[in-house]
């Protein structure tokens, strides 16, 4: 498969993933992959389709390409965190969202994802001063927390109502 027809593939891929036709998505990503295995979009994409398809174990490997190829793509560290999130493994989560949260960009949720990860497995290092940062960061009007994760860090009413916008 050539470049341009890589390019198509992917095209042909997204309206497949939003039409919920996941299968075919990964079939067609699969194909632009085989013309550019260097592609960290297409292996971040390839990961997001596996993860609807709930084989997280194959996504994270997918999102793990994709960073080995552009070690600043956050959408694709931010996408292997979730993934691990759902597998289980909490201290690889807790590494990732530690690296976004030291990164230029800022990713949305990212400081509420690390302390879920760290409540998850009881890692009560650094705990404290990260759910400060949080509440500062959520009294500040940035979103960083789900609401559900928010009554770990406050039980304040007005707390819980920022949490929740």
């Amino acid at each position: 498969m050539a470049a341009g027809s890589a390019d198509a593939a992917e095209t042909l891929a997204r309206a497949h993933f939003q039409a919920g036709r996941f299968e075919d998505a990964l079939r067609l990503l699969d194909a632009a992959l085989a013309a550019e295995p260097r592609s960290a979009q297409l292996w971040n994409n390839r990961g997001t389709v596996l993860a609807r398809l709930k084989r997280f174990a194959a996504a994270e490997e997918s999102f793990s390409r994709a960073v080995a190829l552009d070690a600043e793509f956050t959408a694709a560290l931010a996408n292997r965190a979730q993934a691990r999130m759902e597998l289980n493994r909490y201290q690889d989560a807790i590494a990732d969202y530690e690296t976004l949260l030291r990164g230029k960009n800022p990713v949305p949720f990212a400081r509420g994802s690390l302390i879920r990860a760290k409540l998850q497995c009881c890692d009560w290092r650094g705990l404290a001063e990260e759910w400060e940062r949080a509440l500062a960061e959520m009294r500040a009007g940035r979103a960083m927390i789900p609401p559900m994760v928010s009554t770990a860090l406050s039980q304040a009413p007005e707390d819980q109502l920022l949490a929740s916008e």
